[in-house]
């Protein structure tokens, strides 16, 4: 499995925000049954991370070329344990110009189980 470039920020920066997905069903009925959808589920996670133009280029070599574009996962660190987890892209990543040489990247991810 790809693991994040050691060249690149060590962790999130700002903004770092996790939103469980939804793992319930729910009836219709009075009074409602609920149950789990699933025994493990997959976390929404968004950051932002501050980079150079050379670290902007690892990362877009990165993503494109090692993730295939974004599609595969890849290890990094949890953002509030800092255990390593297995994460994947959920979409393209953003990136705003905030210095003649710094960028904010935006990072759309999720945990996986």
């Amino acid at each position: 499995m790809a693991v994040w470039p050691v060249t690149l920020p060590t962790a999130i920066q700002f903004g770092a925000a996790i939103q469980a997905g939804e793992n319930v069903l729910r009836t219709p009925t009075v009074p409602a049954k609920m149950r789990r959808r699933f025994t493990t589920d997959i976390l929404k996670f968004s950051g932002n991370v501050y980079m150079t133009s050379t670290q902007l280029s690892t990362f877009e070599a990165f993503f494109e070329s090692t993730l295939a574009g974004g599609t595969l996962p890849f290890d990094w660190q949890h953002p509030l344990t800092g255990a390593t987890v297995s994460m994947r892209f959920t979409s393209r990543y953003e990136t705003v110009r905030i210095a003649v040489n710094g960028f904010a990247v935006s990072l759309p991810l999720e945990i996986l189980p």
